[in-house]
């Protein structure tokens, strides 16, 4: 019985870097490992899904302030709508409703059941669409 290898990750992207950038076949790389290829595989998926914060933009100071001064100009703008618009923010407060929480599976507001209503309508005959239970 042969003892299971483990690998670090540093040693998993050396490999998988071996195969797509040397051009060592899979095949070769698994022998020469003692590792089966489904193995090797999964660290290639791995490697690929877990890849993107590599290219990931690190914030700077300069790049924050950008974004801010674009945030602070869109929302002058946005005020400057609702001026011409005659809406003062003052007076008419922006207000929310209860936050809803929904079931996915039964696809229902578990939390309010007002907003449950407004899911479906009555129906008028001969439109009338059946509940689950009638199918």
């Amino acid at each position: 019985m042969s003892k299971r290898k483990h690998f670090t990750p540093e040693q998993k992207v050396a490999i998988v870097r071996r195969h797509l950038l040397e051009g060592v076949p899979v095949s070769d790389l698994c022998d020469e490992l003692g590792i089966h290829a489904t193995q090797y595989y999964n660290w290639q998926k791995q490697l690929f899904e877990n890849a993107a914060p590599a290219f990931e933009r690190r914030p700077n100071k300069a790049n924050q302030r950008r974004q801010e001064a674009a945030a602070e100009r869109k929302i002058a703008e946005l005020e400057a709508k609702l001026q011409k618009k005659n809406v003062d923010l003052e007076k008419t407060p922006i207000t929310l409703g209860p936050m809803l929480l929904m079931d996915p599976a039964k696809e229902v507001f578990t939390n309010h059941d007002g907003a449950n209503k407004m899911l479906t309508r009555e129906y008028r005959n001969p439109f009338v669409v059946p509940a689950e239970n009638e199918i």
